[in-house]
């Protein structure tokens, strides 16, 4: 099965903490990342995308990729029947690029998606496996032509829009998308021009979104450093809690030796973790939020 990857590792974790894995396990240090990972995403309205595999088609077609070569564990990238959880396929090139679709089925070398992609995957389409972030939106407009996503950056533009049960063609003079900022804007052409404020909710919007972490992005490194602070203050008051013993003093014959008190070094660290999350907080942020008048 493929190992996969978090924000961070449980090294950096422990890097944060001035510890080592005698103190805390790999186990325990990795669920502690997996909700800080979802604290990152809720404080930054997205998800960052950590790539889990890649590589290039052999074959495929509207829902299926094809992959002769990758050598899979059958169902290990599988989203929930409802298409959230899991992981997706992101085609970064060639044919479909930009598409994103949730995996539904797997074997060793090929992976059902849903929904179907625009065109057949062939021999030209490179793609990631990253997290799944399918998204089914619905909500009452306000009777204006612009609305904002509820997460962002859409990956592309939305793959379904619906206004009192009419469909909007993506694209063209009828849906202008700034990916950026999840801003979607209807056309003068549009099956509707208005996001209809009207009961029952009639608005819905399927998308994908997230921001790519890469060595070429400017925020990964804060991320990861996030992700591991976060983690790292949530092992910390564990460890406070009951489960972690020093001893604070040594008698031997002739001679007492006395440590620091661990409980006040902790909260030291503790203090100097949580100004470190307030700090990276406002830096990622800074580059993510949409300006104000996106």
């Amino acid at each position: 099965m493929t190992t996969i990857t978090y924000y961070c590792s449980a090294d950096d974790v422990r890097r944060q903490m001035g510890i080592t894995s005698s103190d805390i396990s790999d186990a325990d240090t990795v669920e502690f990342i997996k909700m800080a990972q979802s604290e990152v995403d809720a404080l930054t309205h997205t998800t960052f995308l950590k790539l889990q595999d890649s590589g290039t088609a052999t074959s495929g077609d509207t829902t299926s990729v094809i992959d002769s070569g990758a050598g899979w564990d059958a169902d290990e990238w599988n989203a929930e029947a409802d298409l959230t959880g899991g992981y997706m396929v992101w085609i970064i090139s060639g044919t479909n690029s930009g598409e994103a679709r949730t995996i539904t089925d797997g074997t060793t070398t090929d992976l059902t998606v849903s929904p179907a992609f625009s065109s057949a995957i062939d021999a030209t389409s490179d793609y990631r496996i990253v997290k799944n972030t399918y998204t089914d939106e619905t909500f009452t407009g306000d009777d204006t032509r612009i609305y904002y996503t509820k997460n962002y950056p859409l990956i592309t533009a939305p793959y379904s829009v619906t206004i009192d049960s009419n469909s909007v063609t993506i694209g063209g003079t009828s849906l202008y998308s700034t990916s950026q900022w999840g801003k979607l804007e209807l056309g003068s052409s549009a099956e509707e021009t208005y996001w209809k404020n009207s009961y029952p909710q009639l608005c819905n919007v399927k998308y994908y979104y997230g921001a790519y972490l890469s060595p070429a992005v400017d925020y990964t490194e804060q991320v990861r450093d996030l992700c591991a602070c976060l983690a790292g203050i949530m092992a910390a008051v564990n460890m406070i809690g009951g489960t972690y013993t020093f001893a604070t003093g040594y008698t031997v014959p002739d001679m007492s030796i006395q440590k620091g008190v661990p409980y006040p070094h902790f909260d030291r660290a503790l203090s100097a973790m949580t100004q470190k999350r307030d700090w990276l907080m406002a830096q990622i942020t800074n580059k993510l939020a949409r300006p104000m008048f996106a």
